[in-house]
């Protein structure tokens, strides 16, 4: 299969950051660089050390991590560092990778996901989170001492691109939905539906969830 942009950041899609890092955020391209809308992280030298932000793909655009477990994300910043990226999914194992940044500005940097940086495993299915943690050592052991204090920025995530129920070829599935029962609102907790009326949900079993 062939790669393509999973996610370039013009659509906006959901992001938020985590464990103290200052600020997680689709911007304008502030390096006058064409690159339209990126996802600026900014560190936080007070934050905990494995700080950083997650951005959670449309159903339609999701990293497919089967026979090509690879990933390339364009990162700008001007300081060197070391990002490590982490995939997740439901019901597939967590896969993360570390590589190097120069600090020379825009570089293309390439993960492959076989190597269970931060003790996880070899990717192997369909992803639909892409986390980054900007404060990761060199050595991919551990995290920076003293934290990284810099701005840097993601853009054009690459890889091989499915659809959720797609099985990588874009079929629905075979089976419908099963119907829900006709029952009172008052009778079901509903935390996504489109048969009833849902609660109000601020955090599943963690604040970035």
């Amino acid at each position: 299969a062939q790669q393509e942009v999973v996610q370039d950041f013009e659509s906006s899609p959901s992001t938020s950051g985590f464990e103290g890092l200052s600020s997680a955020a689709v911007v304008d391209d502030p390096t006058g660089s064409g690159n339209g809308k990126v996802f600026e992280l900014v560190t936080s030298t007070t934050g905990n050390p494995w700080q950083g932000a997650e951005v959670i793909l449309d159903d339609q655009s999701l990293l497919e991590l089967t026979s090509d477990k690879t990933m390339s994300v364009d990162v700008y910043s001007t300081v060197a560092f070391t990002p490590m990226a982490k995939v997740e999914g439901t019901g597939v194992p967590a896969a993360a990778n570390t590589q190097a940044h120069s600090g020379s500005g825009w570089e293309t940097l390439t993960y492959t996901f076989t190597t269970g940086s931060d003790g996880t495993a070899t990717a192997d299915g369909v992803y639909n989170k892409v986390v980054f943690f900007p404060n990761r050592n060199a050595a991919d052991d551990g995290w920076r001492n003293p934290i990284i204090d810099a701005t840097v920025h993601f853009d054009n995530i690459t890889g091989v691109k499915t659809t959720a129920g797609g099985g990588g070829n874009d079929n629905p599935p075979s089976n419908a939905a099963p119907t829900p029962p006709n029952l009172a609102d008052g009778a079901v907790i509903s935390l996504y539906s489109n048969a009833f009326n849902n609660i109000s949900v601020d955090a599943w079993s963690a604040v970035w969830d």
